[in-house]
């Protein structure tokens, strides 16, 4: 900011100066006490009164802002109105205290975050959660809870910060601790929240999806055997197909939504292969 350092004030005749107004002095003052105030603020040395005043406009120029004031408000207040209503529409179910209770003490096991529909970290972390959701098991929920709108549910969570995140499992409450990068958040869920499709339990562990595909491969494992075992050849070799496909697939661009689908296919047909079901770590016999 301080450039121009050419001399004004000595240079010229004592005497002309004090034929200049009052009014004009007082402005020069002025100007020189607001650069000095800049630049205190700026942690960088104040120009001395010497300074031009060619210099004082040039300076003041670049200090006006380039978009008007009321604009500048406008401009604001859009951003802000964007990031509310990114943090209110999402994919994920937005908890109230009317079904809290009944969501994280249901049979399903899943994840919560708590936000602020102002907090900077909850809308940088939104995309990754949302793409979480939409891939999550059918037995895991992932959900929302604005505690904007519900404060004393907060409070009575112990929310002491945003985004916060827990987890459910079987009921009992824990605080998810790990990264929150898509892929890491995924392995968490897949490996500690999600309970397979059990083919001998459609209704409760499985998708509308999933349950079909439960029904495909029992009939066509049902029709090939006959006794000869010809059905579980078949099952055996398009599990061997999707696993070679899981591990093609593992470097490569392929969303995570065909992902899962190709590795809850293979647990699925694992199932009925061997004929046993690992439920939360589990065995029964189908």
């Amino acid at each position: 900011m301080c450039q121009a350092r050419t001399s004004f004030w000595w240079n010229i005749p004592q005497q002309r100066l004090y034929k200049k107004n009052n009014v004009q002095k007082r402005k020069l003052k002025e100007t020189a006490r607001q650069m000095k105030e800049t630049a205190r603020q700026m942690n960088e040395p104040a120009c001395p009164i010497s300074v031009s005043v060619r210099a004082m406009n040039e300076t003041t120029r670049q200090m006006t802002p380039i978009i008007p004031r009321p604009i500048a408000i406008i401009v604001g207040v859009a951003v802000l109105l964007v990031a509310t209503s990114q943090q209110a529409s999402s994919s994920t179910i937005e908890l109230t205290s009317a079904n809290f209770k009944d969501v994280v003490t249901g049979e399903k096991n899943g994840m919560i975050k708590f936000y602020q529909s102002w907090c900077g970290h909850c809308t940088r972390l939104k995309p990754a959660w949302d793409r979480l959701s939409s891939v999550a098991p059918y037995s895991v929920f992932i959900h929302d809870l604005n505690c904007g709108d519900e404060i004393d549910l907060c409070r009575a969570n112990d929310i002491r910060g945003y985004p916060t995140i827990k987890y459910y499992i079987r009921g009992v409450e824990h605080t998810y601790s790990g990264g929150l990068s898509f892929e890491v958040m995924e392995k968490f869920v897949n490996e500690e929240l999600a309970v397979p499709c059990n083919p001998n339990d459609v209704t409760k562990t499985c998708s509308e999806k999933a349950a079909n595909y439960v029904q495909k491969w029992k009939e066509k494992k049902m029709n090939q055997d006959g006794g000869s075992g010809a059905g579980s050849d078949l099952v055996r070799n398009e599990m061997e197909r999707l696993i070679l496909m899981d591990n093609k697939n593992g470097s490569s661009d392929v969303s995570s939504e065909l992902r899962a689908w190709i590795r809850e296919r293979t647990s699925i047909l694992k199932q009925l292969l061997i004929g046993v079901v690992e439920h939360g770590g589990v065995k029964s016999d189908l």
